[in-house]
């Protein structure tokens, strides 16, 4: 065998060196393992034990925390320890009809026994969205369409449960 022939093999069976982990490396899984981790808590906190607004369920509260997933928006008011559970609402007359874009930490959240309204109130104003209704106030749909879809929501069908 030639010499040189020797060289070439023993390099390429030579270790190379490990480069050390960069930057952004480390800051991107650190990123996303504090993000698993944040809604692995949410939804332990929030979206599992979260309390089911009812027609019969009474509350009055100042929000304190505010979080919204797949539709549903989860409250947490003060001196209180889990969340409410919000189905879909919206009122169209407002600028942010949706209510988990509408609603903002300190406003107060109410509900009356035996009704499907939620009663906002931030600086004295009061405003109100009803519960479950994703077309309240919509100019875009007809009376018809918005009738039938209101039937169809959850808390309406539980309104034989007041008495």
């Amino acid at each position: 065998m030639k010499k040189y022939d020797v060289k070439k093999r023993r390099k390429s069976y030579v270790k190379k060196k490990k480069k050390p982990y960069s930057l952004t490396t480390i800051f991107t899984v650190s990123g996303f393992l504090a993000v698993f981790f944040w809604l692995v808590y949410l939804y332990i906190t929030a979206y599992k034990n979260s309390n089911t607004i009812e027609y019969v369920t009474k509350f009055n509260g100042t929000i304190k925390s505010i979080n919204q997933t797949k539709g549903t928006t989860f409250v947490l008011l003060e001196n209180e320890n889990q969340y409410w559970s919000i189905d879909a609402s919206y009122n169209y007359d407002y600028q942010y009809p949706f209510i988990a874009d509408f609603l903002d930490k300190n406003d107060i959240l109410a509900k009356k026994s035996c009704s499907d309204t939620l009663f906002v109130t931030r600086k004295n104003k009061k405003y109100h969205f009803i519960i479950g209704d994703a077309l309240y106030n919509s100019k875009s749909h007809t009376m018809e369409y918005k009738s039938y879809w209101n039937r169809q929501r959850r808390i309406i069908k539980e309104k034989d449960t007041c008495k």
